[in-house]
């Protein structure tokens, strides 16, 4: 038998949320990256919308890691690899585009259009795949009927499109160098091939996920069975659309599937989300376009007044640069290594707030302060022997501990 939905069972549902929530960090690096490397006098508005974007980034992991806790998962920020190598592959499996650290240009904003595009309208439900097995391609349906297959004569455009790889063509060429924190979870074809699965965007992701609730909690065994106690509500949350709830059944674990989806992509084919806010692929693409958005307007055809950015009122520093490259930088090297300490700390509090202690929650909030305050150091000091400027690595693995303030 095809199985109905890619989520199977309670333990692939859990897969799916870790790799969630991957996916919402993954995407808060580069942001603030970007953010901070523009001349906060010549480009205002657009730090403030990326530094607004990357707030609710982390909205979006807190609830990921509430609905995780719903269903007896465990969260671990400190897992290797949940702090991906950069330039990366989103962890939901997109492979047409890589998310680097980079200061901000026209490029890094198409990346985070990329990043935040909306699934094609109508697509929501059902979306589009393929299968490769020795050289034949099919097309391949997903829906809450199953996998329908009809033979296609070539690989054709993947847009709007859900892809199935099997595991054996890609595994070893991306998790294996670190290049794309695939989904580990699988689903068997019609042919009985184990394929790998790989989305198109975000919502298609979530999407995807949300059919898996619906599916679980239709079956006779419980499905919320975490423990109440280990939810971060939203007396802990700050300075961000949209709100932080806990998570204890089915209707509220749907609202906060589709309060993601939603910020990110939009309701359905309008910019906005259900909270009536620009949703984030609108918000990048103010800054794309030159112009501002305005209640009535359509997507991409934004009719307000002009959105100011100025590209070349930017710090340009190393594009994914690693302790290694500050060899001839003793003192930034330094800083950098305690950067990614600082930051390393930051995920070891998130952790234990996300594991039973959501009073740490608040805590991280000075974190990011510092945060921030260590990555304009380093974004702000040029490399010997280079036009470029320094950036922070976000290295797990190449840190010094930070002394601990008082």
């Amino acid at each position: 038998m095809t199985p109905s939905t890619p989520i199977e069972t309670v333990e692939q549902l859990r897969e799916y949320l870790y790799i969630a929530m991957q996916l919402e960090h993954a995407t808060i690096p580069p942001y603030l990256t970007a953010a901070y490397s523009a001349d906060i006098a010549k480009n205002s508005a657009a730090v403030k919308t990326i530094i607004a974007v990357a707030r609710e980034e982390m909205l979006h992991l807190t609830l990921a890691a509430n609905l995780l806790n719903a269903i007896g998962g465990k969260p671990d920020l400190l897992r290797v690899g949940f702090v991906p190598p950069y330039p990366c592959h989103l962890p939901d499996g997109e492979t047409d585009f890589q998310v680097s650290i980079a200061s901000l240009s026209e490029g890094t904003i198409d990346t985070f259009l990329d990043i935040e595009r909306p699934a094609p309208t109508g697509e929501s439900h059902k979306a589009s795949a393929v299968i490769t097995k020795d050289g034949d391609v099919r097309s391949v349906e997903v829906s809450s009927a199953g996998l329908a297959v009809h033979k296609m004569g070539s690989l054709s455009s993947e847009d709007g499109k859900i892809k199935y790889i099997e595991k054996k063509d890609l595994r070893s060429d991306t998790r294996g160098l670190g290049r794309g924190l695939l989904p580990s979870v699988s689903v068997t074809g019609p042919t009985g091939v184990v394929l790998e699965l790989h989305f198109w965007s975000i919502g298609e992701f979530y999407n995807a996920i949300r059919n898996g609730f619906v599916h679980l909690a239709s079956k006779p065994e419980p499905l919320f069975t975490g423990d109440a106690s280990r939810q971060v509500d939203h007396k802990y949350y700050f300075s961000a659309g949209g709100d932080l709830t806990e998570i204890d059944n089915l209707d509220a674990a749907l609202g906060a599937i589709d309060l993601i989806s939603a910020q990110g992509e939009g309701y359905t084919d309008e910019i906005s989300d259900m909270g009536k806010e620009l949703a984030h692929f609108y918000r990048f693409e103010q800054i794309k376009l030159g112009k501002y958005y305005q209640a009535g307007d359509h997507p991409h055809h934004p009719q307000g007044d002009s959105f100011p950015v100025d590209f070349e009122a930017v710090h340009q520093i190393k594009q994914d640069a690693k302790i290694a490259d500050y060899a001839a930088d003793p003192v930034i090297e330094q800083k950098a290594r305690l950067f990614n300490g600082l930051y390393r700390r930051f995920l070891q509090k998130l952790n234990k707030a996300f594991n039973g202690s959501p009073d740490l929650f608040k805590d991280s909030y000075k974190d990011m302060f510092r945060i921030k305050q260590e990555m304009e150091y380093l974004i702000n000091n040029p490399l010997t022997g280079t036009s470029l400027n320094a950036a922070p690595t976000f290295e797990m693995t190449e840190f010094i501990d930070p002394p601990e303030e008082s």
